[in-house]
């Protein structure tokens, strides 16, 4: 099985993927791992791409991330895509806690890591339909094949856990 989860930053799309992966007991792929390298710097285009395509050619797994432009490469591998959606609000509210939190959090930030929350974080997050919502549609129009379910509100984040968990 191959899902991938993606949607707006503090949206719970790393609580998502540890639930599913360790149903499944496949593999989980936090992207932010892959993405930067120490210091939030992220790392060589080319040097991602290749973790990134070597991920995807694996029997399973569950990626938990953005990374917009190989969005399209991993919803074309998956068997379940998830899109989570929840409001911007709910979902600053939760940058701010999550990032400035001393409480240990689910995701295990990149190597060399600390948290932080900068400007630029909340930026991507309060225009991510804007900027990818067209994208996202036309990935779910040319991939019939892949489950798709985009989650608005946190109840239909907890009925569709519980569904995919059947």
């Amino acid at each position: 099985m191959k899902i991938c989860i993606f949607g707006l930053p503090g949206a719970g799309k790393s609580y998502a993927a540890l639930e599913l992966a360790q149903h499944f007991g496949i593999p989980l792929h936090h992207l932010d791992q892959i993405f930067y390298t120490n210091d939030w710097q992220e790392r060589p285009a080319a040097e991602f791409v290749k973790q990134h395509l070597a991920i995807l050619e694996t029997p399973s797994w569950v990626m938990d991330g953005n990374c917009m432009k190989q969005l399209e490469a991993r919803f074309a591998k998956s068997d379940i895509a998830i899109y989570i959606n929840l409001p911007k609000l709910f979902c600053l509210k939760r940058l701010i806690d999550k990032r400035l939190s001393v409480k240990p959090q689910i995701e295990k930030l990149p190597k060399g890591c600390k948290k932080r929350l900068p400007w630029k974080l909340v930026r991507f997050m309060w225009n991510f339909n804007k900027r990818f919502g067209f994208k996202i549609a036309q990935l779910h129009q040319r991939y019939p094949n892949v489950k798709y379910f985009e989650v608005c509100d946190k109840k239909s984040a907890e009925d569709l856990l519980k569904h995919l968990k059947k």
